[in-house]
């Protein structure tokens, strides 16, 4: 029997020690299962629980460096506490992600992120490209079956948008995040660039709905005056209402 025992406790000891000592290498696959492939982690060090890397589009075109720590107690009641802690390098993300039964929290998430990380999410955006970094902010936000609680703020830095043979400066566009009964309202505006924004985009489940004005400014080129008409209808003051739906299934 105390054969049987010493067996049993050394097979658990190597199936933790197994499971603990797990490259951090081994979460890229279910990231890009999640993306359908437009995401990876790459240059990953360390381990799962414990690890850096980054996160990458899968055409090579922007990444974005990440660090994370998980808190495995709480793994033992079926919850996710991730930290992403400061590494003293500014571009990396900060703060904590909370996933359990369902809901998504985060607190005091601090993301700069290259904007050309987008299509890699929104697969319609795939045909542009973007330029510049989106910085967020969130002290508290979570989402619960497609209900949202508390406000995040977000600055797409030096917007720019290329695609078609004409590249758009947006200058800087702001975006403010409120809860829906349903979902999360997201307002836009802008300011400096070739081009006012002003509209907003709704996010209900996996659904995700835009609807925006825009304009040129005084210095925008004829070009970009002559390709606005393109993208929608053009309301009596000369803006041009622009709406998308697009399903991240």
């Amino acid at each position: 029997m105390r054969v049987l025992l010493r067996v049993a406790l050394a097979l658990v000891v190597l199936a933790t020690a197994i499971v603990l000592l797990a490259p951090a290498a081994l979460l890229d696959a279910p990231l890009a299962a999640r993306t359908n492939d437009r995401m990876h982690l790459v240059d990953t060090q360390g381990f799962w629980w414990r690890g850096r890397g980054a996160v990458a589009a899968s055409d090579g075109r922007a990444r974005m460096p990440l660090a994370w720590r998980v808190a495995l107690v709480p793994l033992l009641s079926g919850s996710l506490a991730l930290e992403l802690p400061s590494t003293g390098d500014a571009t990396m993300p900060t703060g904590t992600l909370l996933l359990h039964a369902g809901k998504v929290e985060v607190r005091g998430l601090h993301l700069l992120a290259p904007a050309a990380l987008l299509p890699a999410l929104v697969p319609e955006l795939r045909s542009l490209a973007l330029r510049g970094d989106i910085d967020v902010h969130a002290p508290s936000f979570a989402w619960r079956l497609g209900a949202a609680s508390g406000t995040f703020d977000a600055t797409w830095q030096h917007a720019g948008v290329a695609g078609g043979g004409y590249v758009v400066d947006a200058g800087d566009v702001s975006a403010k995040g409120t809860p829906l009964p349903d979902g999360v309202a997201v307002t836009l505006r802008n300011a400096g660039g070739d081009i006012v924004i002003e509209g907003g985009v709704d996010a209900r489940g996996s659904v995700i709905d835009a609807s925006l004005e825009i304009a040129p400014t005084g210095r925008a080129p004829e070009a970009l005056r002559a390709m606005l008409p393109l993208l929608g209808h053009v309301d009596p003051s000369g803006h041009v209402r622009v709406a998308w739906r697009s399903d991240l299934r």
